[in-house]
Protein backbone atom coordinates (compact mmCIF):
# COMPACT_ATOMS: atom_id res chain seq x y z
CA UNK A 1 0.00 0.00 0.00
CA UNK A 2 1.19 3.49 -0.41
CA UNK A 3 -0.85 6.82 -0.30
CA UNK A 4 -0.62 9.77 -2.27
CA UNK A 5 1.96 13.10 -0.94
CA UNK A 6 -1.93 15.06 -0.75
CA UNK A 7 -3.74 12.38 0.77
CA UNK A 8 -6.45 12.24 -1.61
CA UNK A 9 -5.15 8.59 -3.03
CA UNK A 10 -4.48 5.19 -1.57
CA UNK A 11 -2.84 2.58 -3.88
CA UNK A 12 -3.05 -0.72 -2.74
CA UNK A 13 -1.70 -4.32 -4.94
CA UNK A 14 -2.90 -7.67 -4.20
CA UNK A 15 -0.72 -10.28 -5.67
CA UNK A 16 -3.56 -12.87 -4.73
CA UNK A 17 -6.22 -11.07 -6.73
CA UNK A 18 -3.81 -10.13 -9.65
CA UNK A 19 -5.47 -6.49 -8.95
CA UNK A 20 -4.57 -2.67 -7.65
CA UNK A 21 -6.73 -0.33 -6.70
CA UNK A 22 -6.86 2.95 -6.37
CA UNK A 23 -8.90 4.49 -3.82
CA UNK A 24 -10.31 8.11 -4.21
CA UNK A 25 -10.15 9.04 -0.47
CA UNK A 26 -12.27 11.97 -1.14
CA UNK A 27 -14.86 10.84 -3.21
CA UNK A 28 -15.17 7.44 -1.60
CA UNK A 29 -14.82 5.73 -5.45
CA UNK A 30 -12.25 3.12 -6.26
CA UNK A 31 -10.73 2.12 -9.42
CA UNK A 32 -9.26 -1.50 -9.84
CA UNK A 33 -7.54 -2.77 -12.77
CA UNK A 34 -6.13 -6.33 -13.69
CA UNK A 35 -2.01 -6.88 -13.08
CA UNK A 36 -0.91 -9.98 -13.47
CA UNK A 37 0.92 -12.12 -12.52
CA UNK A 38 1.38 -11.09 -8.57
CA UNK A 39 1.60 -7.56 -8.36
CA UNK A 40 3.67 -6.63 -4.95
CA UNK A 41 4.89 -3.86 -3.45
CA UNK A 42 4.55 -0.70 -4.87
CA UNK A 43 5.57 3.07 -4.59
CA UNK A 44 3.72 5.82 -5.60
CA UNK A 45 6.06 8.72 -7.17
CA UNK A 46 4.16 12.03 -6.78
CA UNK A 47 6.50 14.48 -9.20
CA UNK A 48 5.99 11.88 -12.25
CA UNK A 49 2.60 10.77 -11.28
CA UNK A 50 3.22 7.71 -11.39
CA UNK A 51 3.04 4.15 -9.24
CA UNK A 52 5.60 1.48 -9.51
CA UNK A 53 4.70 -1.58 -8.93
CA UNK A 54 6.98 -5.16 -8.32
CA UNK A 55 6.07 -8.11 -9.70
CA UNK A 56 6.31 -11.40 -7.04
CA UNK A 57 6.56 -13.72 -9.74
CA UNK A 58 8.48 -12.43 -12.91
CA UNK A 59 12.12 -9.98 -12.87
CA UNK A 60 9.68 -6.78 -13.44
CA UNK A 61 7.95 -3.40 -12.57
CA UNK A 62 5.64 -2.00 -14.14
CA UNK A 63 5.42 1.86 -14.04
CA UNK A 64 1.68 3.03 -14.25
CA UNK A 65 0.33 6.41 -14.61
CA UNK A 66 -1.47 6.80 -11.32
CA UNK A 67 -4.49 9.28 -12.69
CA UNK A 68 -5.49 6.73 -15.75
CA UNK A 69 -3.81 3.82 -14.02
CA UNK A 70 -2.79 2.24 -17.67
CA UNK A 71 0.60 0.34 -17.97
CA UNK A 72 3.21 3.14 -19.31
CA UNK A 73 6.30 0.89 -19.25
CA UNK A 74 7.16 -2.66 -18.30
CA UNK A 75 11.02 -2.42 -16.84
CA UNK A 76 12.71 -5.72 -16.92
CA UNK A 77 15.22 -6.53 -14.24
CA UNK A 78 16.19 -9.82 -16.67
CA UNK A 79 16.86 -12.11 -13.29
CA UNK A 80 16.07 -11.83 -9.99
CA UNK A 81 13.43 -9.96 -8.95
CA UNK A 82 12.15 -6.29 -6.82
CA UNK A 83 11.41 -7.00 -3.56
CA UNK A 84 11.02 -3.70 -1.29
CA UNK A 85 9.97 -0.35 -2.92
CA UNK A 86 12.16 2.19 -1.74
CA UNK A 87 12.25 5.81 -3.21
CA UNK A 88 15.29 8.44 -2.48
CA UNK A 89 14.66 12.24 -2.95
CA UNK A 90 17.84 13.92 -2.48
Amino acid sequence: MDLSDDGRWLFSASKGANTLTRIDLVSDKSTTINLKPAPYHLAFIPEMNRLYVSNRKLPKIWVINSTTLKIVIEIDLGKGGAHQMVICNN
